[in-house]
Order: structure tokens, then C-alpha cells, then sequence
């Protein structure tokens, strides 16, 4: 995991930029697989695809359904689980040079998410993007989840909104102002996740006025958004930072 020293105030607040610059790019690459129409469905591992998971394989099996949406469910689950086992495996590949592990990190998650319009959208079977965009969001849980004092769960919002309620409770009862910093941390990333989903509809809107998905174009606001968006972390690397 991406943290930094204690004592270095600067590098640990470089390191939650790049958690919650991974949040935003989530929810930014969510909204867009929502709108795209080879995919039109969320691409992390959350809850909402577990139960599209049975519901799908029960309407496959009982005729009323087709099997390609449930296999590319299953897909989506293998490629998030080999993205959180390579990232594993290679969190220290580089652990003499920590520039390099940084951008060995940051590419693993990064690359496959902005190659992902601009090349596989057109060129491989949905099931396929679905999975290599799968191994992106579970590559990320390995490296980049740091939010000062906490672990952030950078994939999805789901177990940062019920914390929210929680802390706020916890602050409530203890007045400790440590407690109160910790519900806005996981307020904050709550709402990244919500501001990436929005900057996209937002772009969407803008070059396809009254069009619930996008044409076949590579050359896009939303697209290169996305790939602005997936280079600007290479330029805050933590370099009093370590890795654990």
C-alpha cells in the first residue's frame, strides 16, 4: 500500500490526492461504463452486481435470459479478484526504487481504465473490457487507499456511505474532534466518487446534448477527460513516502 512518513506532512497529503484521485476516476469510469452501450452496467465488484448476478443466471436458466450477462458478470468478479491478487503478488516488485514501484503501481491500475475508449471499446468483446476493466478497480485495492489515518475502499462507495452514518454517530457520543475528522474523510469519498460520476455526465452533456449514450467516437471530451485524468497522478509521487 501507498503511504508516507508520519513526520512528512506533505507526502501524506500527496498520498490522499492519489486515493481520492483513484476514487474520483472510479466513479468518472463507472458513470462512463453505465453509458456505454457494449457494457451498461457498473464495473466494480459491488453489491448491486452480486444481485444482478443471481438474477441473471436464474433468468438464463429458467429461458428468459440470455448467458452473456451472466458470464460477463463472472468476468467482472475474476478480473477484479486476478487485479487484487497481481497487485499482491507485485506490490514490492520494484521495492528498491520507490519512484519506479509508484509508477508501476499507478500504471497497473491506470493504463488498462485509458486504453479502455480509445482502443478496447471498438476492438475486443465486452466480456473482455469487463474484465480488464475489473483487474483495474481490483489492482487499486492493493496500492492506492490511504485517506490520512484510514483505509478507503477506492472501488466503490458503498462501505464509505455506511461509515459515514457511523462516525457521525461515534462523534455525537465522544465529541472527539479526531472522530468528527474522520467523518468528513469518509464524506469526502463519498462524494469524490459522486463528483467523478458527475464530471462525466457533465462532459457527456456537453458534446451529446439530449443523447443517453455516446456515439462510436475515440475523439471525445469524456474520453480524453479520461486519460487527462489517469496522467496527473504521475506527477505526485510521495517521495518521502514507503511502501508497505
Amino acid at each position: 500500500m501507498i503511504t508516507a512518513s508520519e513526520t512528512n506532512k506533505w507526502a501524506t497529503h500527496k498520498v490522499a490526492f492519489l486515493t481520492l484521485a483513484t476514487i474520483f476516476i472510479m466513479g468518472y469510469l463507472n458513470a462512463l461504463a453505465l453509458r456505454t452501450v457494449d457494457i451498461t452496467t457498473m464495473i466494480t465488484a459491488q453489491s448491486g452486481n452480486i444481485v444482478w448476478l443471481g438474477m441473471d443466471f436464474t433468468q438464463a436458466a429458467m429461458g428468459y435470459g440470455e448467458w452473456i450477462s451472466f458470464f460477463q458478470r463472472i468476468s467482472l468478479f475474476i478480473g477484479f479478484a486476478t487485479g487484487s491478487a497481481i497487485g499482491l503478488l507485485t506490490k514490492d516488485i520494484f521495492k528498491d526504487n520507490k519512484r519506479i514501484q509508484f509508477y508501476y503501481d499507478w500504471t497497473l491500475f491506470a493504463a488498462p481504465i485509458a486504453l479502455y475508449p480509445i482502443l478496447l471499446q471498438y476492438n475486443v468483446p465486452p466480456i473482455i473490457s469487463i474484465f480488464i476493466l475489473g483487474f483495474s478497480s481490483g489492482a487499486t485495492l492493493r496500492f492506492f487507499r490511504k485517506l490520512y489515518h484510514l483505509d478507503i475502499n477506492t472501488s466503490m462507495a458503498t462501505g464509505s456511505a455506511m461509515f459515514v452514518g457511523m462516525q457521525f454517530v461515534e462523534f455525537i457520543k465522544s465529541k472527539d474532534k479526531k472522530e468528527l475528522f474522520t467523518f468528513f474523510l469518509f464524506l469526502a469519498a463519498v462524494l469524490t466518487f459522486s463528483l467523478g460520476s458527475g464530471i462525466y455526465q457533465l462532459l457527456h452533456n456537453i458534446q451529446y446534448p439530449n443523447v443517453s449514450s455516446p456515439g462510436a467516437s475515440i475523439i471525445s471530451l469524456t474520453n480524453i477527460a479520461l486519460i487527462i485524468f489517469c496522467i496527473i497522478p504521475y506527477f505526485f509521487f510521495p517521495s518521502n513516502g514507503k511502501n508497505k
